[in-house]
């Protein structure tokens, strides 16, 4: 295992900020719109299908899109070092919707992304999603919060953001991190939630934490309420807390 590099964290970053936005009717537009370049490129079924190019574009299909829950679990991801100023950031996501006879609808979709790092500020130039088989999960699991966390940690951890708090709790990983997983099962909107904070590093070790968080989904990331720090986990402790705890 190789520890992730700031950039491929900045990246995944703006993917858990993208799907976050989607998840419920909270987000800012405008805002949200610094993810992308001005002439970014939003397409579908690996380029078939148009659905935006550029900022006024965008804008006008953010506002389109049904406010309506749903849930993006990213399954697997890679990220390339491209040129100077760009890379590609590839994931395989488990969509996941309610429907309105109970039941939930869903897909396993590939997104291929294009990211660019001009100023070192990270930002789509192009995405696409093609959805490639159905999600046939029945239990409906909620992402929402989990994505913001996730927004966090990966913009620390990349050196996007800046808390010192946090950036104390997580200063022995950010050169080692080779993967990041949050388990923060909140539904949408929650205004609080708990999240259980799982870091591999390249050494193979398991360093977990309990972060709490305020959120009215409106701000780019949510707020820490309380941050310890993450230790090192053996096979017994790496439990996860009562999910009760999270409603």
């Amino acid at each position: 295992m190789t520890g992730m590099s700031r950039r491929s964290h900045a990246a995944l970053s703006l993917a858990h900020r993208w799907f976050a936005f989607l998840e419920s009717p909270a987000g800012n537009v405008e805002e949200h719109l610094d993810l992308f370049e001005n002439n970014v490129q939003l397409t579908g079924r690996r380029g078939e299908v148009h659905f935006a190019h550029g900022h006024l574009e965008l804008a006008r299909w953010f506002r389109a899109v049904p406010d309506e829950v749903s849930s993006h679990r990213i399954l697997h991801s890679n990220w390339t070092e491209r040129t100077g100023v760009e890379g590609t950031l590839d994931f395989l996501v488990a969509y996941q919707t309610p429907t309105a006879n109970g039941g939930v609808g869903g897909s396993i979709i590939s997104y291929q992304t294009v990211v660019s790092f001009v100023d070192e500020i990270p930002r789509f130039v192009a995405l696409d999603k093609t959805p490639i088989l159905p999600n046939t999960m029945r239990d409906y699991a909620p992402t929402w919060a989990e994505h913001r966390v996730s927004g966090f940690v990966h913009a620390l951890l990349g050196t996007q953001l800046t808390h010192a708090e946090a950036a104390d709790a997580l200063r022995d990983l950010t050169k080692g991190a080779s993967k990041v997983d949050v388990w923060a099962p909140a539904r949408e909107r929650s205004p609080a939630y708990d999240a259980f904070l799982t870091i591999g590093t390249a050494d193979g070790n398991l360093h977990t934490a309990a972060w709490r968080f305020q959120d009215d989904g409106d701000t780019a990331f949510p707020a820490p309420l309380q941050i310890a720090p993450l230790r090192r986990s053996t096979v017994q402790d790496d439990r996860r807390p009562d999910s009760r705890s999270t409603r």
